[in-house]
């Protein structure tokens, strides 16, 4: 990447409000297929991570996620708190914009706010606390 590339996508993050800043909705609510995009086992591989997103497949920009969360036995895992962090490893770098995530019931978990602004594969780095303590990092592709 060119410093000049660089310094515009610096300038792209602080205009959002890096480390915090949140992303305008259109109102209506998320929408999610059966079929999920990607899973992931967790690191201690005792729980899948499924995501689903709102619009899948996800493109540029602001999107809503749906992770399903499931131990061992395929059974929903509910009372946790979940964090994500989407990362783009290619570039070093995340979004400066925070996901918020709402526990939905039924091993479902909402993740609002979700800010993928360029193509290529994304990270969702997600830390599960409470019930289980683990980490899980889903991939998804933005084309």
């Amino acid at each position: 990447m060119t410093a000049l590339r660089r310094y515009a996508c610096v300038l792209a993050l602080g205009a959002l409000g890096c480390g915090g800043g949140t992303l305008a909705s259109s109102g209506a609510p998320p929408t999610f297929p059966a079929d999920a995009l990607v899973s992931a086992s967790s690191m201690s591989g005792q729980l899948l991570v499924e995501v689903r997103t709102d619009p899948q497949p996800p493109v540029k920009g602001a999107l809503s996620a749906e992770l399903t969360i499931t131990d061992g036995a395929g059974q929903p895992v509910d009372g946790l708190d979940v964090a994500v962090v989407p990362w783009m490893t290619a570039h070093g770098h995340g979004t400066g914009v925070s996901p918020q995530v709402t526990a939905q019931g039924q091993g479902q978990y909402l993740v609002e706010n979700l800010y993928l602004y360029m193509s290529g594969t994304w990270e969702l780095r997600t830390t599960i606390s409470g019930a289980a303590d683990d980490q899980a990092v889903p991939q998804v592709e933005v084309p």
